[in-house]
């Protein structure tokens, strides 16, 4: 293990965790979400809106508690009401199991992360103007 993993503030676990079945979402109510973090919410909008930045919010995929999984549903609720994109991954349909999905029920593994990163990426290309400047950058190079 390399120690520099901490220093960056993240580690590469290659193992798969053996979770064995799906995590199910119990049922969700919406609720007051209290978090600093939230307050930030509107003015992030207000900004790109202002400069005319498309945005997209995401929940990602965790087996999280039943705080969780109201905030990640308030949130659907919430940014819905704003005409503001929102994915919650909390109960997408492309995670079968946690077993080759998450390490430790809340952290991406590396099959997770691969997963998630095709899945946002292509809701990106179906939903926004996105150019592939792949080539191009590679001829410049």
């Amino acid at each position: 293990m390399r120690e520099d993993y901490y220093e960056k503030g993240a580690q590469y676990i290659p193992s798969l965790h053996k979770w064995g079945i799906r995590y199910e979402v119990p049922p969700h109510e919406d609720v007051a979400i209290d978090s600093k973090c939230f307050q930030y919410i509107f003015p992030m909008i207000e900004l790109c809106r202002k400069n005319g930045v498309e945005i997209l919010f995401v929940y990602n995929p965790s087996a999280t508690s039943e705080e969780g999984i109201n905030n990640a549903y308030t949130m659907e609720t919430v940014f819905a009401s704003l005409g503001v994109p929102y994915l919650n991954m909390i109960s997408a349909d492309f995670i079968t199991d946690y077993m080759d999905f998450a390490e430790d029920g809340g952290h991406l593994n590396y099959s997770g992360a691969m997963k998630l990163t095709d899945y946002i990426g292509a809701y990106v290309v179906d939903n926004y103007p996105v150019t592939d400047n792949t080539l191009c950058e590679f001829i410049k190079w």
